[in-house]
């Protein structure tokens, strides 16, 4: 779990994410744990819509009041793919979300959807979103935090999808076995280069970190970057800074939060941790801007 303060700590030239503090990363890595918990979900399945089974993973803690919780959604039917899906976190008295939060405000809270064409979760695969949230200091005395958290965990947010969904429209980019379909506004960045940090020592020898260099050259910002990782028989443990990971076993796409942006003119530099026992090995990547 040290690995990504690592990688954290080579992040001088991410572009606009030092200015928003070291909180955000840990939000999306693993830091260290105070305390790991893990809620069990249920899973429901009806004709069309689907409650899929859902685990609550605790990653960090500020505190005794913020917490950063992982969302892992699994598709565990070997027959159906699960689309369109959706999490609403609904208001509480005493959450509120000092880092923002990815998603559509609503009156009584929250809705979050993947806002790539990555909407779909395959047969055996899951989708992880991470969430931060803050327990009032004014909770009652007579109420734990630690039971009001799981409360909030357990009773305000609802995951669904469905078992049916359009085929998207979109121009298909591949670099070796990596892909992505571009959607509207969207183009493929060609300008990156992939390298292996022969600096970084890792805790496990079949760990490796990888630096992409993405540059941006053309004359519009890149507001929102996403990728696809192809890794065949290899895994990817993380990306970083990402907000989403959709793995799908041999590959993962990923989208970076919508604070990190590339300007033009500018570069930007992420972090990947895999775990190959290849000495050589460089795995496929696919990039793509919202500009």
């Amino acid at each position: 779990m040290k690995k990504t303060k690592k990688i954290i700590n080579k992040l001088p030239n991410i572009i606009c994410v030092l200015a928003l503090s070291t909180f955000i990363f840990m939000a999306n890595g693993y830091g260290i744990l105070k305390q790991e918990l893990t809620i069990n979900g249920k899973a429901e399945i009806n004709e069309e819509i689907i409650k899929p089974e859902v685990k609550f993973k605790r990653t960090q803690q500020i505190g005794d009041y913020i917490f950063f919780y992982d969302i892992i959604i699994y598709n565990n039917n070997t027959n159906i793919n699960y689309q369109n899906w959706q999490i609403k976190i609904k208001d509480t008295e005493y959450i509120t979300y000092p880092y923002s939060i990815d998603g559509k405000r609503t009156d009584d809270g929250w809705i979050l959807t993947n806002y790539n064409w990555d909407d779909r979760i395959e047969a055996g695969e899951k989708v992880n979103v991470t969430i931060t949230f803050e327990v009032s200091s004014e909770i009652p005395k007579t109420i734990l935090v630690e039971e009001y958290v799981q409360d909030f965990l357990n009773n305000s947010i609802e995951i669904t999808c469905t078992n049916s969904g359009a085929d998207k429209e979109g121009t298909l980019v591949q670099n070796g076995k990596a892909k992505l379909i571009l959607k509207e506004s969207e183009i493929e960045i060609k300008d990156f280069n992939v390298k292996v940090d022969s600096e970084y020592v890792a805790p496990n020898p079949n760990e490796k970190m990888y630096v992409i260099t993405i540059n941006n050259n053309t004359d519009s910002d890149y507001l929102i970057i996403r990728g696809n990782i192809y890794v065949g028989s290899n895994r990817i443990l993380e990306v970083s800074p990402s907000v989403i990971t959709c793995d799908h076993i041999d590959n993962a796409t990923f989208t970076l939060p919508h604070w990190v942006q590339i300007p033009k003119g500018s570069s930007l530099m992420l972090y990947i941790m895999i775990h190959t026992t290849e000495e050589n090995f460089i795995p496929d990547i696919v990039l793509s801007a919202t500009i």
